[in-house]
């Protein structure tokens, strides 16, 4: 099962290099992805993770080893999704996100 897994992540990547025109090899290499032309960085996205996985492991989730780290790396793939997203269409409005000025 763990090696279909890494199989598939390793295409996965494979394509998202050809898809970007080569540019996961010789481009920005703390550029994890793009979200609507958006660049997510590694550590930003890493430390998402991070959080991402230990709040599954308070929370009792069950998951444990590579399931636990593919729940979060997608969870927080998700998250950034909707961050980016909700950031981009609330700019687009007008609406200001953050601390009162």
């Amino acid at each position: 099962m763990a090696v279909i897994i890494a199989l598939a992540l390793v295409v996965f990547v494979i394509m998202l290099a050809f898809e970007n025109g080569g540019s996961l090899f010789r481009g920005d290499s703390t550029t994890v992805g793009k979200i609507n032309g958006e660049s997510v960085d590694f550590a930003q996205f890493n430390a998402l993770v991070e959080q991402q996985s230990q709040m599954m492991q308070q929370r009792g989730m069950g998951a444990s080893g590579e399931m636990l780290n593919q729940q979060a790396n997608e969870s927080a793939w998700n998250t950034e999704i909707a961050r980016v997203l909700l950031t981009q269409e609330a700019e687009k409005v007008g609406v200001d996100i953050g601390k009162k000025s």
